[in-house]
């Protein structure tokens, strides 16, 4: 049997993990547990486990400082760490420290069942590899492509911050001089499915392994819709991003005929920099998405045959949103969708590159959060941008996706705007009895916005709709009418009634008077006199 020990300063951790599974059907004995590294060393020395689950974060030593002690004193250890939080450095020290597993809490029996078994098999695999240096060579080789590809996806992903990159990817042996980047864009696969994506991944990686058995490349995955290949072109020939394009044709035609799946795939510019690599790798995304849009074509798409944007275009796209906004502050859906259809069939036609639609999805956003500003719901919770919908949309990489979430975003807001479609025409009614009963106060736009707890611009905006006048310009009419009845009734002088209406300065009085009614005040009192 092999001896396992537990490490972690969570009492209720090491009860859940030693009552997780049954250890004796997976032929392992529990030996004992540790509350922190310096407790482990201790028990590792008397009890000679074969296998060590640790936790990372604990107080005297550290599962990482514990890893190091293993990895020199005790290297025929094989180690298991948790954590609460995948980040770069944990990533980092488990490849330094040949760590078999990294599991994120929290976690599950199966996968720790899956990290154990994992470990077994190396015991098993050296035991049995003493005299064939050759299996092991080919499975330091496949440790060796795991490295890279955790750290390219780390990287690809955007977590490695770029003045780190040249030196992350040194330290798992990568030196990338002259390169370019492949990227596979998967369609018709749901991220969340993701065993379907895993067994999608292990066809495109065998069917890889064989078109580019001639070049050196490295890869990795970034989620569930795309995988990339890191391609180094030092000491190829000149024609190598065509000989390139001619392996990615094939490599296409591999997957469209023994799988279900739809793919495009896009090929960067040739870079020398390995601090560019985030850069490529958002090349090739750009041109498989835009692989997309030729349909009648093998969709393989080198970036830099992708054409740039005219002015024409950018005049279409706006006069679309245009449509969109219009839409939505009118609160109607069927139109908004209407307009979304219109607005994919435009990005097709005018094959408009993933970053310009992810910019126009974003400025959707904004547009649906400006109008649940002017109605004072954004403190509600329907959308903000804090909202995983607009954090999707800021990341996506993938065309149908995007699609999907501005859509939604629309969707979701209108249906908040539906909620208050009664209220408009109410709330114009009482700020219409307000200020007829107020017109001697300050009515000035804040202020009454504020009264009713929405935002300036919007009441100006809906009053102007609903009355076809300017808010300001019904306040002076009513102040008009009201002078006019004073003016009948009394003997008030020009400032008294001005005073009275709420007009501070009579001169402007005489002369809003006089704009209004088209005479001056005595006038207007002589004729009413006749």
């Amino acid at each position: 049997m092999y001896k396992v020990l537990i490490v972690d300063d969570e009492s209720f951790i090491r009860r859940g993990l030693e009552h997780c599974m049954d250890w004796g059907q997976h032929d392992c004995e529990l030996v004992d547990t540790a509350c922190d590294g310096l407790d482990a060393l201790e028990k590792i020395q008397r009890l000679e486990p074969d296998i060590v689950i640790s936790d990372i974060n604990m107080d005297r030593m550290t599962g990482i400082e514990l890893m190091e002690r293993l990895n020199t004193g005790y290297p025929y250890i094989k180690c298991i760490l948790l954590t609460g939080i995948c980040e770069f450095n944990n990533i980092y020290s488990a490849i330094k420290y040949n760590v078999v597993d990294l599991i994120l809490k929290p976690t599950s029996p199966s996968r720790i069942q899956q990290a154990i078994s994992k470990a077994i098999n190396e015991i098993q695999a050296e035991e049995r590899n003493k005299g064939m240096r050759e299996q092991i060579d080919l499975q330091n080789e496949q440790n060796q492509r795991l490295k890279h590809a955790m750290m390219l996806s780390n990287i690809v992903d955007g977590h490695t911050p770029a003045e780190e990159v040249v030196e992350a990817l040194e330290h798992v042996g990568l030196y990338l001089h002259h390169y370019c980047v492949v990227t596979v864009l998967l369609w018709g696969i749901s991220a969340k499915t993701s065993s379907a994506f895993y067994q999608l991944e292990k066809m495109v990686y065998s069917y890889a392994d064989q078109l580019f058995e001639d070049v050196l490349y490295y890869c990795g995955f970034t989620n569930g819709h795309s995988i990339h290949f890191v391609i180094d072109y030092e000491d190829q020939p000149d024609d190598f991003i065509g000989l390139i394009r001619h392996l990615c044709i094939d490599l296409y035609k591999t997957i469209d005929n023994l799988t279900d799946y739809n793919s495009t795939i896009g090929i960067s510019g040739c870079h020398q920099q390995a601090a560019e690599l985030l850069y490529a790798a958002k090349e090739s995304v750009k041109a498989a998405n835009y692989a997309l849009y030729d349909k009648e074509a093998i969709p393989v798409v080198l970036v830099k045959n992708m054409p740039p944007i005219s002015n024409d275009t950018i005049v279409g796209i706006k006069q679309h949103v245009d449509a969109l906004s219009d839409a939505i502050e009118s609160a109607d859906l069927s139109r908004a969708n209407a307009v979304l259809e219109n607005i994919k069939e435009y990005y097709a036609e005018q094959k408009l590159p993933i970053d310009e639609v992810r910019n126009i999805s974003a400025l959707v956003a904004n547009l649906c959060i400006r109008n649940l500003w002017d109605h004072d719901l954004l403190d509600n919770g329907i959308f903000s941008t804090n909202h995983e919908l607009y954090r999707g949309i800021m990341e996506c990489t993938h065309l149908e996706d995007l699609y999907e979430l501005s859509a939604k975003v629309v969707e979701l807001t209108i249906r908040g705007l539906m909620e208050i479609s009664n209220e408009p025409k109410n709330l114009i009614e009482h700020v219409e009895n307000h200020i007829k009963k107020y017109y001697q106060s300050d009515l000035s736009l804040t202020k009454i916005a504020d009264k009713y707890h929405i935002s300036s611009s919007y009441l100006s905006r809906l009053f102007k709709s609903k009355k076809n006048i300017s808010l300001s310009t019904y306040i002076q009419n009513v102040r008009v009418e009201k002078a006019k009845e004073l003016i009948a009734a009394t003997d008030l002088r020009t400032y008294e009634i001005a005073e009275q209406v709420g007009i501070a300065d009579p001169v402007y009085f005489s002369k809003l008077f006089k704009k209004v009614t088209g005479m001056r005040v005595r006038d207007f009192r002589g004729a009413d006199s006749v």
